[in-house]
């Protein structure tokens, strides 16, 4: 009574109380309205972990009644809640002390807060709330044992509405903490703690702080009072075994309060799709060569009379009542629009592999400078009026990131595309942003307050969000007010640069005064410096806040071409090269490179800097130097780039 009242709250109580005593109908009908919703998303959430094939299987062990296993869902709407939590049945002993511990969990996200707490132990008697608990991050993982905690930086960043078993295991004889993802050893860490682990209470999805509930659907969440093998966690991970905790078993059983649960047989959590996963577009040449590259990869260009037929017959099988459109023929990659015959992927502009045309082609000359796969073979065809299928092929689905909107969370940055019919797109976030097309426009929307936060300026090129664009915020955004703002959707990794267009070079080729986007925006906007609102060029900068220090390092470098000597005027006249060396550090350096030379100010940016000035005293007329257009500044990179800023539209 007192630990449901904790959790609930009176009034929740009294209406999970009325939830129970429902018939076994009435509570079947409300766990589907509240699980399942639609039909189509039933079949949706199936397809996304089990693909099409293993559905049929998955629904007749439903029929069958070959499902064993519990799988709990909370807070499937993404809205955080300290009330939806699941209350362990089981019997724990406060005077059983842990030293090594194992605590292993299967977990599937749906959306991410701050962080997501999936279990916790405490003791209420000595009011210790982190005798054990296990908290995600999109990026890392953190087990508290004995109210102590480190995080575990993951090699992978973990994805939404995907199936993962996690286990943390310490060794307190060898002060050794290992974390498994899915049977893979992926961190290890030695850390020595002093404190025994126990308690009285455990609960998953809910560790009492709002923004660190749990969101997802859990499973198979147990606690042993030792280490567990590499081979039995492995046996656990491949769905080969299901042993139960001996300090905490998910067999025992869980209290529920505003949690839905069902039922699944052990393998259905090791059935997740590892075909390749394709999106079709009905598009001109112009988006469907945008598209593909947009999202991250190429149009496919069969090599082989095997790979054609694979690449029509999915086309065919996988949108049949989609229309015709991507049923006949599908656009490839390239082009000999540059030079007649010369067939070129548009992409990178190298000479494309032998082509395996269809009987009489290419015939098309000048006139016809694509080509489309049919199943006959390849064909050239018109670039400008057709209307055909781009197919995009994935290993994954793709993982974009929303640079410029001012979020600094990971969980507000990260989308995945997602794709249900021809023609669709739409780009689910970690946490509860969305980005997808209502009626005609492209809209950046919360989905859990439902309200919209930017919408795609119209005027974006192909109508599509990919790439950098213009969109016009709606509402308040962290520190950005309403108003145009430039954003990046992009497929770009960390050590890339996007192109206007999605596409992505190496970060270093960025203002390298060469072209290597296709769109040539690489070369845009290539500002070396930035001066603050308070920069003064007339005052020194000072490289220390000791203000007796008054002095600034300056480097002379002195290179004399050539002298000539006058002895009976007693003078002499040089020619000569001098250079300054200095920091200047209240300015902010931007596109950087190793090689100085590329590191050129332009003028205009010079002559607003403060530059030092050296006097000649033993000259006529007492000269000194000048900044002027025979002057030339160049800045060097003295330590590496930093990490990429989520904020910077322009990386």
């Amino acid at each position: 009574m007192y630990r449901q009242e904790q959790v609930l709250g009176t009034d929740d109580l009294v209406k999970y109380r009325h939830g129970h005593v429902l018939g076994t109908d009435d509570l079947f009908v409300y766990r589907q309205e509240q699980v399942l919703g639609t039909d189509d998303m039933v079949v949706y959430r199936q397809e996304q972990v089990l693909g099409t094939d293993n559905l049929v299987k998955y629904r007749q062990e439903q029929v069958l009644g070959g499902m064993g296993v519990q799988v709990l869902e909370l807070q499937q709407d993404g809205v955080a809640s300290v009330y939806t939590a699941g209350v362990y049945q089981g019997r724990l002993d406060r005077n059983w002390k842990l030293n090594s511990v194992t605590l292993c969990a299967r977990f599937n996200i749906f959306f991410l807060h701050q962080s997501a707490t999936f279990f916790q132990l405490m003791d209420t008697v000595e009011k210790l709330d982190s005798q054990l608990k296990g908290e995600l991050w999109l990026n890392r993982v953190r087990p508290v044992i004995g109210q102590h905690w480190q995080y575990h930086i993951l090699k992978n960043k973990l994805r939404t509405h995907r199936w993962y078993h996690l286990c943390v295991t310490y060794d307190h004889l060898k002060h050794l903490y290992n974390t498994f993802i899915n049977g893979e050893l992926v961190y290890e860490l030695t850390h020595k703690f002093q404190y025994q682990i126990y308690g009285d209470y455990a609960r998953v999805g809910q560790s009492g702080a709002l923004h660190e509930s749990y969101s997802g659907a859990l499973s198979q969440v147990n606690v042993w009072d030792s280490v567990l093998s590499e081979s039995v966690i492995a046996g656990m991970a491949a769905c080969r075994s299901d042993p139960q905790g001996n300090y905490v078993s998910w067999e025992a059983g869980w209290d529920l309060y505003n949690i839905t649960e069902y039922q699944v047989s052990l393998e259905y959590f090791c059935h997740q799709k590892t075909d390749a996963i394709y999106f079709t577009f009905p598009v001109t040449v112009g988006p469907a060569f945008y598209i593909c590259e947009a999202l991250g990869t190429h149009l496919p260009l069969p090599t082989t009379w095997n790979q054609i037929k694979f690449l029509v017959n999915t086309t065919v099988q996988r949108y049949r009542g989609q229309g015709d459109i991507c049923k006949n023929a599908l656009w490839s990659p390239v082009t000999d629009i540059d030079i007649e015959g010369t067939w070129v992927t548009h992409y990178d502009n190298a000479l494309a592999a032998p082509l395996i045309w269809s009987d009489g082609e290419p015939n098309g000359i000048f006139y016809e400078n694509c080509i489309k796969i049919e199943s006959k073979g390849l064909s050239d065809i018109d670039c400008i009026h057709y209307a055909i299928c781009a197919l995009c092929e994935f290993s994954d689905l793709p993982i974009m990131s929303l640079l410029g909107t001012c979020e600094l969370e990971d969980r507000n940055v990260y989308f995945i595309a997602y794709q249900e019919n021809v023609g669709d797109l739409y780009f689910k976030g970690y946490g509860e942003y969305h980005i997808r097309k209502v009626g005609k426009d492209w809209l950046w929307i919360n989905v859990v307050t439902n309200k919209t936060l930017a919408r795609l300026d119209p005027n974006a090129p192909f109508g599509m969000p990919m790439g950098r664009r213009v969109w016009h915020l709606e509402t308040t955004v962290c520190d950005q007010t309403e108003g145009s703002r430039t954003f990046v959707l992009t497929p770009c990794n960390t050590n890339s640069y996007t192109c206007d267009d999605a596409t992505c070079i190496p970060h270093e080729n960025r203002c390298d005064l060469k072209y290597d986007c296709l769109d040539r925006s690489d070369e845009a906007d290539c500002e070396l410096v930035r001066q603050p609102a308070d920069y003064r060029n007339d005052l020194s900068p000072r490289l220390n806040s000791n203000k007796n220090d008054s002095s600034l390092p300056i480097t002379l470098h002195i290179n004399i071409e050539s002298v000539t000597v006058y002895t009976t005027e007693m003078t002499m006249q040089l020619s000569y090269e001098i250079d300054m060396v200095w920091v200047d550090n209240r300015l902010d350096y931007r596109n950087l490179k190793v090689n100085d030379s590329l590191n050129r100010v332009t003028y205009t940016t010079m002559m607003g800097l403060w530059s030092p000035t050296v006097g000649f005293v033993n000259t006529e007329g007492h000269q000194h130097t000048e900044v002027d257009i025979e002057s030339s500044l160049y800045l060097q990179r003295l330590q590496p780039p930093d990490e990429r800023d989520y904020s910077a539209p322009g990386e």
